[in-house]
């Protein structure tokens, strides 16, 4: 019989039981928690424990030890956040335009008091991650997560793996591929040599083969969040007019205003729609076409707004 089931000790004060296991594998389990609570924040904890537990599942089935499995949730799990903004840079200026002090009358009215104002905001795309297969749960894990991971290609173009300012082809797919076994003896001992994702619907059509040595039950190396979407850049400008009205008092002044949100209308494209546009492949293996499509903004087009604000 197995051995009663024993809960995992609490590693973080607001991260109470982790799991229940059995004792065998308690201890195996437990020091992997040990480790994912170093890389995972916030409401993330849960979440991402649960993902590499099911990573841990798969790796003691195919007979990984312990080193093994923190060493490949180090390369696959620490990683940017999916909110991460890297460098985010802000200019503002604003400048009072000298005016004549010999004019008077209507003259001086028309030509004091004016302002000019400009914010120039630039920063860096937030992560995302390349998908393979989604609804088609290549792997077989039988989980609502029914996407892979691709593998990562290397080679010439392939150092970056985005196409910062084409919005038909963000993703260089060319640096991805469906997770490939390393040899012919891996692939016999461990790849499903007929993935259920080839098979046709009809049963008493011949099985499909997976071509070569393509390995749909291998988790890709490609990892979580390793591509950084669009940057942004914006300029908004404004025109302000004082009036200052000294009958009333000496700081009574009704201005107005013309604000311009994005002056120069510039589209700033978010990351790739998950999974439509993510996903490189489809649950066979073949190209979706579509990855890399940029077709949603992250800012709005220009804005202009006019306003009085009256100051006292």
């Amino acid at each position: 019989m197995p051995a009663q089931a024993q809960p995992c000790l609490t590693v973080q004060p607001n991260l109470e039981v982790l799991a229940y296991l059995d004792q065998a594998a308690a201890s195996d389990i437990c020091t992997l928690a040990r480790f994912t609570t170093h890389i995972t924040i916030a409401d993330s904890q849960v979440q991402t424990f649960t993902l590499q537990r099911a990573a841990v599942y798969q790796a003691l089935e195919s007979g990984m030890t312990l080193a093994d499995i923190e060493a490949f949730l180090r390369t696959h799990s620490r990683t940017d956040l999916p909110a991460n903004v890297a460098r985010t840079l802000v200019v503002n200026g604003l400048w009072e335009i000298p005016s004549p002090k010999s004019i008077s009358g209507p003259a001086r009215f028309l030509t004091e008091g004016w302002q000019l104002g400009v914010i120039f905001t630039a920063s860096t795309g937030i992560p995302f991650t390349p998908t393979f297969g989604t609804g088609g749960d290549p792997l077989g894990t039988l989980s609502s997560d029914d996407w892979a991971y691709p593998n990562r290609l290397g080679g010439s173009g392939c150092q970056s793996l985005t196409n910062p300012g084409n919005s038909n082809n963000y993703i260089k797919t060319q640096c991805f591929s469906v997770p490939v076994a390393p040899s012919q003896a891996f692939f016999d001992a461990n790849c499903d040599p007929f993935p259920p994702t080839l098979q046709p619907s009809d049963p008493t059509l011949p099985p499909v083969a997976a071509p070569g040595l393509q390995c749909f039950n291998l988790k890709g190396n490609a990892g979580r969040n390793i591509l950084t979407g669009p940057g942004t850049t914006e300029v908004d400008f404004s025109v302000f007019k004082n009036n200052y009205i000294r009958k009333i008092s000496e700081n009574f002044n009704v201005q107005f205003r013309a604000e311009m949100f994005n002056v120069f209308n510039h589209a700033n494209f978010a990351p790739p729609v998950t999974p439509d546009n993510t996903d490189i492949f489809d649950a066979t293996g073949a190209p979706t076409g579509v990855a890399g499509l940029l077709n949603r903004t992250s800012t709005t087009a220009r804005e202009i707004q006019f306003a009085i604000k009256v100051i006292f």
